[in-house]
């Protein structure tokens, strides 16, 4: 029950770390397209934003490794994990980040049925495979 409370309190923590910095990059946007003065400030509340979004995706990879490490002796915590991932993709998955959260991104060439992309995040360069998925892909069996 504590581990299932703490999934859902970091979860929404990191959706709304996430959503507070399309916020601030909107903003930062819409000003400098106007040419409006304070750009500054706002690329400030940016670097803030992106800071805040990191520290809670950190505790979530924390709670996703407490339930990946629990799965064998506690099966019902399957439920708090996404439906349909497979058990070799979840010590990597973090549910809230996007690729916009990655810096310095860049398409790789080549012909897939997935976009392959180089990105850099928090100083760490990175291979993403992107998945597009709707709501008729999440299907399990």
């Amino acid at each position: 029950a504590e581990l299932d409370r703490e999934t859902c309190e970091v979860r929404e923590s990191s959706k709304c770390a996430s959503e507070d910095l399309e916020d601030a990059e909107r903003e930062l946007q819409r000003a400098t397209r106007r040419g409006e003065s304070g750009i500054q400030q706002l690329e400030a509340s940016v670097t803030e934003a992106k800071d805040r979004v990191r520290q809670a995706q950190t505790a979530e990879r924390a709670v996703h490794k407490q339930l990946f490490e629990r799965l064998d002796d506690f099966p019902e915590l399957r439920q708090l994990l996404p439906s349909g991932m497979p058990a070799e993709l979840l010590p990597y998955f973090q549910e809230s980040r996007s690729l916009e959260h990655f810096e310095e991104r860049s398409k790789l060439p080549g012909i897939s049925r997935n976009t392959l992309w180089k990105a850099s995040i928090d100083g760490r360069l990175v291979a993403l495979k992107e998945f597009r998925v709707d709501s008729s892909m999440i299907k399990t069996c």
